[in-house]
């Protein structure tokens, strides 16, 4: 039987890296910071859009924030590449791991959350904050198979 431990990783958690439709060649590109990253500097580090299909490179200044929520980045507001969408609603994920995140989480029978000391039983996580159909089990092997395609692009 498959398990998942919720452990408390936020959606800041993945914001590292970022998974967009170009929109030049509406291939995969990428959003990443311009020197390492710290969560510490989230909103404070220079981003960068980079296509490796048809070379398309755009910078933007920290402190540019357009969203933090939905189905887009948060500094192009471009649409997240990772973007699923099955009959009960739209499920994204900013990143491939972000991705085998929500896939673990979603594969998994039997699904646990412990206290913390640091976050105690915290409405934060970034499985907590996952809509009511997600959670179920019954959209499971839905969600599973449309996982499944974006893997095989």
């Amino acid at each position: 039987m498959k398990r998942f431990k919720d452990n408390f990783k936020t959606r800041y958690y993945f914001a590292h890296e970022f998974l967009v439709v170009c929109p030049k060649c509406s291939s995969k590109a990428k959003v990443l910071p311009s020197v390492p990253w710290s969560s510490k500097r989230l909103f404070s580090t220079k981003r960068r859009l980079i296509c490796t299909h048809c070379g398309f490179y755009k910078e933007q200044k920290p402190n540019r924030v357009i969203q933090m929520y939905g189905d887009r980045d948060w500094v192009f507001g471009l649409p997240l590449f990772y973007t699923i969408c099955v009959k009960d609603g739209t499920l994204y994920a900013y990143n491939d791991e972000h991705l085998d995140y929500l896939k673990q989480f979603i594969s998994a029978k039997l699904r646990t959350r412990d206290y913390s000391n640091s976050y105690s039983y915290s409405n934060r996580s970034q499985i907590s904050r996952l809509p009511k159909w997600v959670k179920l089990a019954k959209n499971r092997n839905n969600l599973l198979k449309a996982i499944e395609k974006f893997e095989k692009k």
